[in-house]
């Protein structure tokens, strides 16, 4: 007689439940985006040391019915351009509901029914970060395929807000280079000191330069000591050459290297004259003949102090020709001068809202400790000694410029790192 075998009940119970999966397809499910804050590189705020962010866009999903023998992650700009692949063959490194990290090495072994992060630091498969296409939103596509060869996909876009909009910031981190694309709202606010009617008189040996709007009278030893010129009558510099000096102060003043995690980046400060997502308007200013213009820049609309600043002050002199000091006498201002002057000016007076928006409006309006709200500069505040960089944000009660003042003068390195952290961005998931 002929013996009968038989199967554990056991076993025909975990077969009927493997052919239970595989008969059921295999789905992927996108479930949401754990980072909300994103920095690129992590790069950190001084001024807000406890800032909850992160370097790595955390995506959650989930593998259901059955497990995967290959899984693929892509990343699109919204105009449907890859920026992110990868594709994983049962092995990926994951991390599970519980926050450990795990790793699949065992790549016989699929993904099994569950769910994982994916981290991804926003750059390509060549190094390059562009803010400017991750503010325009994301679309992240997960395909999945499971034992039995059938595939399942999930798409969902995110919806992402960064800090600043004026900014688009482009990292190769391959060559270790940050360029910096800087939106700025120049307006033209005219001439002032133009309109003199002026004449010079010669009384015996007295030389002196009448000028019949409001009778400014300048002494003959100022006149002999400029070459008896005339006051301006006419623009030396038009609005439109205004904007250009303004757009090389900032690229002169703001790109500098810079430290991130220990490795030295090369930071290119490119700005941009255009009003479209750009900083509020500031009125460049030419002045000649009158006392020299203070300039001022209150940044965007955050306090009652700032809302009356910006009515009344929000604008950069260029100051040319004979110009009177506030608490002094006049002097003749050469073009080549007032240019250089001009460029760190603008530099500065824009530099107030950068550091108002990643930082306090205490910390722009004092000038880092160095001034009072009335702007009056604070007592024993000296600029440090050569070579040493001169902040371009602090002021000084320093009586002269050093001779290297334009030289040795640059936006401090936690200032420009405050300048990249303003891509920060906002992330959400749309479903």
């Amino acid at each position: 007689m002929k013996q009968q075998t038989f199967t554990p009940f056991c076993t025909l119970l975990h077969e009927a439940k493997a052919r239970t999966k595989l008969d059921k397809n295999i789905k992927i499910e996108i479930k949401s985006i754990e980072t909300k804050y994103f920095v690129p590189l992590g790069i950190k705020n001084y001024e807000k040391t406890n800032d909850p962010l992160s370097d790595k866009i955390k995506i959650n999903f989930e593998i259901q019915h059955q497990s995967a023998q290959k899984c693929q992650i892509e990343i699109f700009t919204n105009e449907s351009i890859l920026i992110g692949q990868r594709v994983f063959l049962s092995e990926i490194t994951v991390i599970t509901n519980d926050k450990d990290q795990g790793f699949i090495s065992n790549k016989s072994e699929a993904f099994s029914i569950g769910k994982y992060t994916y981290e991804w630091d926003g750059f390509d498969s060549n190094g390059l970060y562009n803010s400017q296409e991750m503010s325009n939103g994301l679309k992240i596509k997960i395909t999945v395929k499971g034992m039995n060869g059938d595939e399942s996909t999930d798409e969902k876009e995110i919806k992402i807000k960064q800090t600043a909009e004026w900014l688009d910031v482009f990292i190769n981190r391959n060559t270790k280079q940050i360029n910096v694309a800087l939106r700025v709202n120049l307006k033209d606010g005219g001439a002032k000191g133009l309109r003199m009617n002026c004449r010079r008189i010669v009384d015996e040996d007295n030389v002196r330069i009448y000028c019949p709007f409001k009778g400014r009278k300048m002494s003959s030893d100022v006149i002999r000591n400029n070459e008896n010129r005339l006051p301006l009558q006419t623009r030396t510099k038009s609005f439109s050459e205004l904007v250009q000096l303004t757009l090389e102060g900032l690229k002169k003043y703001w790109s500098r290297k810079v430290t991130i995690h220990n490795e030295v980046y090369a930071v290119n400060v490119t700005a941009i004259y255009t009003a479209y997502r750009s900083m509020n308007g500031i009125n460049l200013r030419y002045l000649t003949n009158g006392v020299a213009g203070r300039s001022a820049n209150p940044g965007s609309i955050s306090s009652l102090y700032s809302f009356v600043y910006h009515i009344a002050y929000k604008r950069i002199y260029y100051n040319v020709g004979y110009i009177k000091k506030s608490k002094g006498g006049w002097r003749y201002v050469e073009d080549k001068d007032a240019e250089k002057d001009f460029m760190y000016t603008a530099a500065h007076e824009i530099g107030h809202e950068i550091l108002k928006s990643f930082g306090r409006t205490t910390n722009s309006y004092h000038h880092k400790g160095t001034s009072t709200w009335y702007q009056s500069v604070i007592k024993n505040t000296p600029r440090p000694p050569a070579p040493n960089e001169i902040d371009l944000m602090k002021y000084s009660d320093d009586a002269y410029l050093p001779s290297d003042f334009y030289r040795r003068c640059i936006a401090a390195e936690e200032d420009v790192l405050g300048l990249l952290w303003l891509t920060k961005t906002v992330k959400s998931l749309k479903c």
